[in-house]
């Protein structure tokens, strides 16, 4: 007999971002943030999870716009294009 449990808890004055956004850089966590049309990486210090998304304690703050996707080969500094799909 299989269960899954779904527990659902309300976080206040967290930064909750998905997973994609975070790629690791020599085996530490990063988040590039969008500045200028350049990408910038923060080292961030991940907290609690789900199955989609991170709570970050460290390395970010509120109103910064992250990269979510096409972050895989970025470097710092890297200019980018925003694309709407």
């Amino acid at each position: 007999m299989n269960i899954r449990v779904s527990v659902q808890r309300m976080l206040a004055n967290q930064i909750v971002i998905p997973k994609e956004a975070v790629v690791l850089r020599s085996g530490k966590p990063v988040v590039f943030t969008l500045v200028n049309n350049k990408a910038y990486w923060n080292y961030v210090q991940t907290g609690l999870e789900n199955s989609s998304t991170y709570t970050i304690t460290e390395g970010l703050k509120e109103g910064d716009v992250i990269i979510t996707s096409g972050n895989i080969n970025l470097a710092h500094e890297t200019p980018v294009t925003i694309v709407n799909n």
